[in-house]
């Protein structure tokens, strides 16, 4: 409830609606709560990394298989002493293959200049709460980077019980949780094509922009 009222005191307090909701894992169900409850400041959405709510806490507890993370205290003394290692350890298996090399150095510099490790607070209070039911009218387009390891297991069209119009993405094949970094290229023209409502395919698949993945 703390993260999806602040995130509506901005929207309201920004005035520029109606909205394209952008979101990704976990938070795109911050988004459809949003959308849900303002027909009118959202006009739709996008959603990537992110399958139904089971799903999304049994992925948090794949990430977190020792329920280190999800430990009082202990969660947070590990952020403390090992963000370099949970930050390295997840570029691996959340991005696309030999790829965290390429942002590793943008990890380093963060954390030299302060950046701090705040995962284990999220696991101890962000999935201990059921999101209320919802039924978003809103279209939504559904993506995904499909070299997410982390997200083997997810079912990528479960998000979709929650949506009356979702539109399904061809996914990013090259791109893992971030296809926004990954191929950022290729996001951008996406995501510019969908707030375009450019057309669909017959399937109800967006076309690819320029024929990128």
């Amino acid at each position: 409830d703390d993260y999806l009222g602040a995130i509506e005191a901005m929207l309201i307090e920004l005035n520029e609606g109606p909205y394209l909701l952008a979101f990704s894992c976990v938070w795109a169900h911050i988004a459809l709560q949003i959308a849900a409850r303002d027909r009118e400041r959202v006009e739709k959405l996008m959603v990537w990394q992110s399958p139904d709510w089971d799903q999304m806490v049994q992925w948090a507890r794949r990430v977190d298989a020792r329920s280190l993370l999800a430990r009082p205290l202990v969660g947070q003394l590990i952020c403390l002493c090992g963000a370099r290692k949970i930050g390295t350890g997840w570029f691996q298996q959340a991005m696309a293959k030999d790829r965290h090399r390429e942002f590793a150095p943008l990890l380093e510099t963060a954390l030299d200049e302060g950046a701090f490790c705040c995962l284990a607070s999220l696991w101890q209070h962000f999935y201990a709460d059921v999101p209320k039911p919802v039924r978003v009218a809103q279209p939504t387009l559904i993506t995904w980077g499909t070299a997410d390891r982390t997200h083997e297991a997810s079912d990528k069209a479960s998000i979709a019980r929650y949506l009356e119009h979702p539109v399904h993405h061809a996914f990013f094949e090259h791109a893992g949780h971030s296809p926004e970094l990954e191929q950022s290229v290729a996001f951008a023209e996406l995501l510019l094509s969908w707030l375009r409502n450019d057309r669909l395919t017959e399937r109800g698949e967006l076309y690819e922009p320029n024929g990128h993945e």
